[in-house]
């Protein structure tokens, strides 16, 4: 019998039934096309990456390209001597015995006050004469009478230097100064100042004004811009005090001193008082100052925020590179900022410009637009000058403001000197050439030819600044609230017969009388524009009216317009 064949075992129908359908599966799985969206998604990739890599070798040159002009700025200005890092703002030593700021300083440090006191110190105008204050205001003084008298002492050193020393961060050493005891010893002065008036000491209240407007110079001495606007405060806080009791001064009789009558003043002072009020020409180097030092807080700034790139020979000067733009946003718009500093810087140097022009007219076409940004772009690109620009803006305009102030202030004073002489004010103010002023100061806000008008027979009587518009409108003014002059609408006025209406109702009303009129301008001076009319007369009443010590050199040295 045959052996039998090794014949293949069949699988179960179920287990080929599962291969078949297995092997089906599969196939079907090979053979299926890629679902569209996929295709598409390849696609895209295709397509934008060739355009996200030039858009990276864009950003890339851009941000180079923007690095390099930033140092090509910044070496512009070291080239043409200009401070532009920390360590180029650091000041000299000065022995302390010699320096006033030590003793500013060491007053600022020991001033001592309540918190009755700061109310006092703040309101100092209004509380001044009112009895139920004054034994506060005398108690103030008396604890302070040290204090006092280290700022009566100050005056008369020679050299005032902060021993500043700038470091990166900028702002964090600019925050390190006692602006607010500056401010409190300012207050404290003139305050001291009201309180004399008050009890009729004349001579005091002017040598407190004095070592107030010293203070005040002092502070302006190699300026921050926030250090020269406090200056201007304390300025401004002066010269409302000499408005204030211009009318009631008054020059000790030849032979009498301030000693044996406390309620005149010697000449000698009061001209004291009238040259340092009205010498504001070192202003406008001290806000050219300031605009450097704020020009180099803004970079630092930048540097250390944005890594600006600068070189190691820039970094080795005090600009330090941080590179801490770790997050892409950053890292994609940094060029964009890197381009809108050195527009900023641009309009900071262009704005030093605008202290080498006599007049506000000329100083404008230095300024940088100060208006919103007109779309989206515009607000985007131009963020950081839009942030800082309008406040310097508002500094210069605070600072031709403080100017014309002084200057008004200081022709106030020549004209109560010329009154106590002569029994009269002046027709003119060209009549006060050359015994009581040499050359007659130039209206910040005129032509540059044109000095302050002038109302000595206006039912307020005053000198006045044409005011940021520029225009004479005749020394109108207009009150934006209660006691507040808008000095930026209409004329800037200076009155001299004592403290500003407090209201328009008030200054449109003749003095003793409830009845509403237009201001009396008969007697206005018209030497400005070459006309002249009848000025008052007044009987002469505290000096002896055919005493005349000025002399024909006259009282002061020429003053540069």
């Amino acid at each position: 019998m045959p052996p039998a064949e090794n014949k293949p075992t069949l699988p179960p129908q179920s287990l080929v039934t599962q291969g078949i359908e297995f092997a089906e599966s599969g196939l079907d799985e090979a053979v299926t096309p890629i679902p569209p969206r996929y295709w598409w998604l390849k696609r895209l990739t295709i397509a934008v990456g060739p355009v996200l890599l030039v858009l990276l070798v864009i950003r890339i040159g851009w941000g180079w390209v923007a690095a390099r002009q930033l140092q090509a700025e910044i070496d512009k200005y070291v080239a043409a001597g200009e401070p532009i890092y920390p360590k180029d703002f650091d000041s000299p030593p000065v022995p302390d015995k010699d320096n006033a700021a030590k003793l500013y300083r060491d007053a600022a440090e020991k001033l001592t006050h309540t918190s009755d006191d700061l109310a006092l110190l703040s309101n100092w105008e209004t509380l001044g004469n009112l009895e139920e204050n004054r034994k506060a205001i005398a108690s103030l003084l008396a604890n302070n009478a040290g204090i006092l008298q280290k700022l009566r002492k100050a005056r008369t050193c020679k050299v005032v230097e902060w021993g500043k020393k700038y470091r990166s961060p900028m702002i964090k050493t600019v925050m390190q100064y006692n602006l607010a005891g500056v401010r409190s010893l300012s207050k404290l002065l003139v305050l001291a100042a009201t309180h004399a008036e008050t009890k009729g000491d004349a001579n005091e209240t002017v040598e407190y004004l004095l070592d107030a407007i010293a203070m005040a110079d002092a502070t302006d001495v190699h300026p921050t811009l926030l250090e020269h606007l406090v200056s201007i405060a304390q300025y401004a806080l002066v010269t409302r005090l000499i408005e204030r009791m211009i009318p009631s001064l008054r020059v000790c009789e030849y032979g009498t001193n301030s000693a044996e009558d406390s309620k005149c003043v010697p000449l000698e002072t009061i001209e004291k008082l009238r040259d340092a009020i009205k010498d504001a020409h070192l202003m406008n180097a001290s806000m050219t100052y300031a605009i450097h030092v704020e020009r180099a807080i803004f970079l630092d700034s930048l540097a250390t925020v944005w890594d600006a790139n600068v070189s190691t020979a820039s970094a080795a000067r005090g600009v330090p590179v941080a590179v801490i733009l770790q997050k892409t946003p950053a890292l994609l718009v940094r060029p964009v900022f890197l381009i809108d500093t050195i527009f900023t810087l641009r309009q900071l140097s262009k704005m030093t410009n605008a202290m080498k022009v006599k007049t506000w007219t000329n100083a404008l076409t230095f300024m940088p637009r100060t208006t919103p940004p007109t779309d989206i772009i515009d607000e985007w690109t131009h963020m950081l000058s839009q942030t800082i620009m309008p406040s310097i803006v508002r500094s210069n305009q605070l600072h031709f403001r403080a100017m014309a102030l002084r200057k008004m202030a200081g022709v106030a004073l020549a004209i109560r000197l010329y009154e106590l002489d002569r029994g009269h004010r002046p027709e003119s103010l060209k009549d006060l050439i050359p015994d009581y002023l040499d050359a007659l100061p130039i209206d910040p806000y005129g032509d540059g030819e044109q000095t302050f008008g002038y109302l000595p027979n206006a039912m307020w009587p005053r000198v006045y600044s044409l005011g940021p518009d520029g225009v004479d409108n005749g020394g109108k003014l207009w009150f934006s609230a209660p006691s507040r002059i808008d000095w930026q609408a209409l004329d800037m006025p200076f009155f001299l017969d004592g403290p500003a209406p407090k209201s328009q109702q008030e200054f449109e009303k003749p003095r003793g009388s409830n009845k509403p009129t237009a201001d009396d301008n008969h007697g206005e001076d018209k030497s400005r524009h070459g006309k002249k009319t009848n000025a008052r007369h007044k009987t002469p009443q505290y000096r002896n009216e055919n005493h005349n010590p000025h002399g024909s050199a006259g009282l002061l040295g020429k003053e540069s317009p």
